[in-house]
C-alpha cells in the first residue's frame, strides 16, 4: 500500500510528454473518465485521449498518433497542455483509482499529516519537496506540492486530490528554471476552473461552544479553554497527562495538559538541605531541556505567556496508517515551578490555523502555590546545605535525562498501531520495578529510589523514571 500511495502521488512527475506544439480549438475540455470539465488558457496547445490518432497534429510532426494515445491510456494521462508562446513548460493531468474516496472528508490537520508522508516517497524518486500546503477548491480539497527534479532540471507544482474515489493530479512542469509567480497563478487558475459533475461533500454542521475555565484540582492551576474546544475523555488512564481538549472545528486536533509532582518522587535523602521552592525552571538550561525533549541542539527555545517563561520545542514522531509512515508534529510547552512539572501539548506547530487558540490558553494560565511534604531540614543554608541544594538540582536533571532514554527504549519496543489522527496522543510508559542498591564506592545501602549516595555523593547505576505521557 505504501508503494501504491507514493506511486500514485509521484507518477506524473516522472512522465514528460514530447514538447511538440499541438493546436487546440477550444479552451474547455470535458474529461468524462475524471468526471470534470477544465479550462486551459489559450497559450497552451492541448492533446487528450480523445484526440484522433489520424489528426495532422501527429502526422505533420512524424509522430504516430496511435502510439501517443496508447501511451496516454497506459499511463493514466488524460490531458497534456504545451505552451505555444515559446516558454518551456507543460501542464499534465492524470487519473488513477483513488486511494481515498474524497479528501474533503479529512480535516486540514489530517491532510497536512497525510502530505508529510510524501517527503520520503518523493525523495526515493530523486525529487526534492520544497514546500506543501492545503488548497481548498470550491468543490474539493487539494494537497499542493512544490517539487524539484535536479537530475532532469525540472521544477514543478502539483495539485493532488481524491474525488469520487479517483486520484487526480494537475501538474505544471517547468524546464527552464524555478516555478515563477506567473506560472503559479496559471496552474491555480486551471485548478479553480475545474467543475466536477458530482456534488461536493457537505461538511457536517458543528455546534458552537463557549469558552470555559478548567481547574487542575491537584495544583489549583486554572486556565481558559477557548471557544469551540471541548473536553474529551482520554482513551485510557495516563500517568502524566491529566486532560485532553478536542477542537470542534478541526477534527482530530487536540490540546493536552498534565501536571506532575516531581518533588514528591524524590527520596527523603535527596531532599536533605532542599526546599520545594528551590525546584523551578531557573535551575534548568536549554541544553538540559534538549535532553528532556529528546531533540537536537538549537531546537529548544523559551517563550513567555502571561508573564511566565516556558521551555518549548517541536517533536516529530512517526505514526502508521494505510501501510505507510506519517510524520506528526507536536508542540510541547513546559514549566517547572515549586517542585511541579507542568506540560502543555498541541497537535501541530505555529503554522496551524488553530495555534492562536493554544496561545490564548497559555496566556490565561494562573498558577497557585502547591503545598508539599514537610521539609526534613528547613534550617538556613550552610555551605554544606548549599552543596546539597545543587546536588539535588543535578539529581533532577539526571532524572529527566533518564526519563527520555527509558521512553525512547520503550517506544521502540512497543509498535504503535494508532493512526496519525491528532486524537491519538496514546503513547505511555510504565515505571520500572524498584531494586535495592549499595553504593559502589563506600558500600552504604541505598534506598530504592536514590540516584546518589547520601553518604559519599557517588552516583548510582539505578535507572529512574518520572513519567510517560499521552502524545502522538
Amino acid at each position: 500500500m505504501k508503494k501504491r500511495i507514493i506511486g500514485l502521488f509521484a507518477f506524473v512527475l516522472s512522465f514528460s510528454f514530447l514538447s511538440v506544439p499541438v493546436f487546440a480549438s477550444s479552451n474547455s475540455y470535458t474529461l468524462d473518465e475524471l468526471g470534470l470539465v477544465v479550462t486551459i488558457p489559450s497559450k497552451y496547445d492541448v492533446v487528450t485521449q480523445d484526440t484522433s490518432p489520424n489528426s495532422s497534429i501527429f502526422s505533420d510532426r512524424g509522430l504516430s498518433g496511435s502510439d501517443i494515445i496508447d501511451q496516454f491510456k497506459a499511463n493514466g494521462i488524460y490531458l497534456n497542455a504545451l505552451a505555444n508562446d515559446g516558454s518551456n513548460e507543460e501542464i499534465v493531468v492524470t487519473m488513477a483509482d483513488g486511494v481515498f474516496d474524497n479528501l474533503s472528508e479529512f480535516s486540514n490537520t489530517s491532510l497536512k499529516t497525510l502530505a508529510s508522508s510524501l517527503v520520503e516517497g518523493y525523495e526515493s524518486y530523486g525529487l526534492t519537496i520544497t514546500s506543501y500546503d492545503i488548497y481548498e477548491h470550491s468543490q474539493a480539497k487539494f494537497i499542493r506540492i512544490h517539487f524539484t527534479d535536479t537530475t532532469n532540471s525540472v521544477y514543478g507544482l502539483q495539485y493532488y486530490t481524491n474525488y469520487d474515489a479517483k486520484t487526480i493530479n494537475f501538474t505544471l512542469r517547468s524546464y527552464s528554471g524555478d516555478i515563477s509567480q506567473n506560472q503559479e497563478e496559471t496552474i491555480k487558475c486551471v485548478v479553480d476552473s475545474i467543475v466536477f459533475d458530482t456534488d461536493p461533500l457537505v461538511a457536517p454542521i458543528v455546534s458552537e461552544t463557549d469558552s470555559f475555565v478548567y481547574t487542575d484540582k491537584e495544583t489549583n492551576t486554572k486556565f481558559t479553554v477557548p471557544a469551540n474546544w471541548y473536553k474529551e475523555e482520554l482513551s485510557k488512564d495516563r500517568e502524566y497527562i491529566d486532560v485532553k481538549f478536542a477542537s470542534g472545528k478541526e477534527e482530530g486536533l487536540v490540546i493536552m495538559y498534565g501536571s506532575t509532582d516531581l518533588w514528591a518522587s524524590m527520596s527523603s535523602s535527596d531532599k536533605v538541605g532542599l526546599q520545594r521552592s528551590d525546584f523551578n525552571s531557573s535551575q534548568f538550561t536549554v541544553s538540559d531541556m534538549e535532553e528532556y525533549f529528546g531533540v537536537d541542539a538549537g531546537k529548544v527555545s523559551k517563550a513567555t505567556y502571561n508573564g511566565i517563561e516556558y521551555f518549548t520545542a517541536v517533536q516529530s514522531s512517526k505514526q502508521e496508517m494505510y501501510g505507510t509512515s506519517f510524520l506528526v508534529d507536536i508542540t510541547r510547552v513546559v514549566r517547572f515551578y515549586n517542585g511541579w512539572l507542568y506540560e502543555f501539548q498541541f497537535g501541530g506547530t505555529k503554522d496551524s490555523d488553530y495555534f492562536s487558540d493554544f496561545e490564548k490558553l497559555l496566556n490565561s494560565v494562573q498558577y497557585a502555590d502547591v503545598g508539599g511534604e514537610p521539609l526534613l531540614d528547613s534550617t538556613p543554608s550552610t555551605d554544606n546545605n548549599k552543596f546539597l541544594i545543587w546536588l539535588g538540582v543535578a539529581i533532577v536533571v539526571s532524572l529527566l535525562v533518564v526519563v527520555v532514554v527509558v521512553k525512547r527504549s520503550k517506544k521502540r519496543n512497543q509498535p504503535n498501531k494508532e493512526t496519525p489522527s491528532m486524537k491519538a496522543f496514546d503513547e505511555q510508559t510504565k515505571p520500572p520495578l524498584d531494586l535495592k542498591l549499595r553504593c559502589s564506592n563506600c558500600g552504604n545501602e541505598l534506598s530504592p529510589d536514590s540516584l546518589f549516595c547520601h553518604i559519599c555523593g557517588t552516583r548510582t547505576n539505578k535507572v529512574a523514571e518520572t513519567k510517560g505521557d499521552d502524545r502522538l
